[in-house]
């Protein structure tokens, strides 16, 4: 897709034929350029028909990232899964209580007490069991 092909207007992110051929990278391009804060409007593909706002740029997504204060996942997007792709959770479920849906303490905690179970290490020390698990 070369930039100047990009109709930003037909842009689906929860299309996943978008991805088919690896990331989209000329489209991220176009989009740090033209829209680095961009709404993707709901499509026939949006999980619920619910849109979703776009940070495109590193800096912006890294002030995000950094002020939990107004970006906070622990409060949810108000959505059925907490705006996920998982559609059997109830409503409110999922902030505060998924990894994703965490802020800096409760995250940091969790990550803390997570990361050495899930190291490669640990996960390849626990393959053989989990595959015959899974038989």
């Amino acid at each position: 897709m070369a930039l100047t092909d990009v109709d930003l207007g037909a842009v689906d992110l929860c299309d996943l034929d978008l991805f088919a051929d690896g990331f989209p990278d000329d489209l991220f391009v176009t989009l740090r350029r033209q829209a680095p804060c961009w709404w993707q409007a709901p499509g026939p593909h949006t999980p619920d028909g619910v849109g979703f706002w776009v940070l495109s740029r590193h800096g912006d997504v890294a002030a995000a990232a950094s002020d939990a204060r107004t970006f906070s996942s622990e409060r949810g997007p108000g959505a059925e899964g907490g705006g996920t792709i998982i559609q059997d959770l109830p409503y409110g479920f999922a902030p505060g209580v998924l990894l994703n849906m965490t802020d800096d303490t409760r995250h940091h905690h969790v990550r803390r007490v997570l990361t050495p179970v899930v190291s490669p290490r640990r996960l390849a020390a626990l393959a053989p069991e989990l595959r015959t698990r899974a038989r």
